[in-house]
């Protein structure tokens, strides 16, 4: 294995100082470390690239479509509300991804309710209403911890932090 600037040379190479251990730095299709080379003219570039390398790598897929986490078997949401949205009961108010990454829970309800009300819709609580059955029987798929959510925006972060030589 090759090193480039202190990081391995692969095609998933993550960063060796204690700071960054484990967090995977973002590659290009080559297999070399994203950067903006120490000079901010990069920056448009390199953020380009990492959106790309998330994507061809479909990391945190779940967390822009969703906000959602998968840790071993289980699929983490923020709250109770977002089961609604995830099982697919109440329609997602737009498209999320890497391009659009999906709000938080609250605001995406906002939006849902917003939208509603332009269409004469049923707005959130009444989807709820509708199927609650339904709601309570998808519950038990997952796990209710905003901070695993917390965490992952957070390691996000930190992925893209790496592309920037001397922050």
């Amino acid at each position: 294995m090759s090193f480039v600037d202190g990081m391995p040379n692969h095609a998933s190479p993550t960063t060796i100082n204690s700071e960054h251990s484990n967090i995977p730095v973002p590659t290009d299709l080559q297999g070399n470390p994203i950067t903006d080379e120490d000079n901010p003219a990069y920056l448009d570039g390199a953020l380009f690239e990492t959106k790309e390398w998330l994507k061809r790598t479909r990391k945190h897929k779940s967390f822009f479509e969703h906000r959602a986490v998968r840790v071993g078997h289980r699929t983490v949401v923020e709250s109770k509300e977002a089961v609604p949205f995830i099982s697919g009961l109440a329609p997602e108010p737009e498209f999320y991804s890497v391009d659009n990454p999906c709000p938080p829970t609250k605001a995406k309800i906002k939006a849902f309710d917003d939208e509603a009300a332009i269409a004469s819709s049923p707005k959130f609580d009444e989807i709820k209403k509708t199927y609650k059955d339904a709601i309570a029987d998808a519950i038990p798929e997952y796990t209710f911890n905003p901070m695993v959510i917390a965490d992952e925006d957070s390691l996000i972060c930190d992925e893209i932090s790496l592309i920037i030589k001397n922050p």
